[in-house]
C-alpha cells in the first residue's frame, strides 16, 4: 500500500501556501495596510496570482485525471468480481460443493516499506460479506503466504489441521519445525480463521515473480483441494487475473473511502 503522510502533508504546505497567495491578493486589492506597501512589492502580487493560478489549473488537471481513474478501477473491481465468480461457479459444478459454502479470494502482493505482504484485494462468497474476511497475509506465513514464498500451491484441511495442534499447547507447537507451523506462531495459529478446508495458488506477474494469490475456502477435502481438477480451476482463475494486471493507480484510496 502507499504511505499516505507524504501526501498529507503535501496537502498541508498546499494549504498554507495558497491561503498566505491569497492574503497577499486580497490585501493588495484592498490596499491594506496602505497602497504604497503594495506598489513597492508588485512582484509579490505578481507570483501569488501565479501560485494560486497554478493550484487551481492542478485541481482541475487532478479532477479530470481523477474521474478517469476511477472508471478504470471500476471497470477493474467489475472484471475481478466476475472471474472470481467464475471460480465459485467452476468449483461447484466440478464438486457438487453447495454454492453459498464456496469463497474465493484475491490477495495482492504489496510493499509498505520496508515489508512485503499479501493485502485482500476482493473475494466472493454467497450470503455472506467479506469485509472481515483475513485482510493480509505475512509473505511466508500461514497458507498464502507460504505458498506465494514456495510459489506452489498448497492445500490443507485448515480446521483439523488447527485440531491436531491444540493438544501440543504452545511449547509444543513452537517446536515443530517452521514449515510444518507455515510459518506461524502459536497465537497467529489460534488467532487464524478456520474453515473446514483451504487451497491457496500463487497468481505471477508478468516476469514471473509471485504478483499475488488465490485463497478458496470450503467444506472439501484434501484429495479434492489439491487435486489435478481443483488445480485447473486456480490456474485458469490466475492466468485471468495475471492478464488483468495490478489493482489500477488510486485503487487502495478508492476502497477505503
Amino acid at each position: 500500500m502507499i504511505h499516505t503522510t507524504p501526501v498529507v502533508l503535501f496537502r498541508l504546505i498546499r494549504a498554507a501556501i495558497t491561503a498566505l497567495a491569497g492574503s497577499v491578493v486580497t490585501l493588495a486589492q484592498l490596499n491594506l495596510p496602505s497602497r504604497s506597501l503594495w506598489e513597492s512589492h508588485v512582484v509579490l502580487q505578481y507570483v501569488s496570482v501565479i501560485v494560486i493560478a497554478m493550484f487551481v489549473c492542478y485541481d482541475a488537471v487532478r479532477s479530470f485525471d481523477q474521474a478517469i481513474q476511477n472508471s478504470k478501477i471500476r471497470a477493474y473491481d467489475r472484471r475481478l468480481r466476475a472471474a472470481l465468480s467464475a471460480t465459485v461457479a467452476s468449483i461447484v459444478d466440478e464438486f457438487g460443493t453447495p454454492w453459498d459454502e464456496i469463497a474465493v479470494y484475491h490477495y495482492q502482493v504489496t510493499s509498505f516499506w520496508p515489508w512485503r505482504r499479501l493485502s485482500k484485494v476482493d473475494g466472493v462468497r454467497a450470503g455472506a460479506s467479506t469485509a472481515n474476511v483475513q485482510p493480509y497475509y505475512k509473505i511466508g506465513k500461514g497458507l498464502a503466504g507460504t505458498a506465494v514464498s514456495e510459489q506452489v500451491l498448497l492445500a490443507e484441511e485448515w480446521r483439523d489441521f488447527v485440531q491436531r495442534a491444540i493438544p501440543l499447547k504452545p511449547d509444543g507447537w513452537i517446536q515443530l519445525d517452521e514449515r510444518k507451523r507455515y510459518g506461524l506462531s502459536w497465537g497467529e495459529l489460534m488467532g487464524s480463521e478456520r474453515p473446514l478446508g483451504m487451497v491457496a495458488n500463487p497468481v505471477f506477474g508478468p516476469q514471473g515473480a509471485p504478483s499475488g494469490c488465490l485463497v478458496v475456502t470450503g467444506p472439501m477435502k484434501l484429495n479434492e483441494l489439491s487435486g489435478n481438477e481443483m488445480r485447473q480451476i486456480l490456474s485458469d482463475a490466475a492466468t485471468e487475473i495475471q492478464l488483468m494486471g495490478p489493482a489500477p493507480r488510486g485503487w487502495w484510496s478508492f476502497n477505503a473511502r
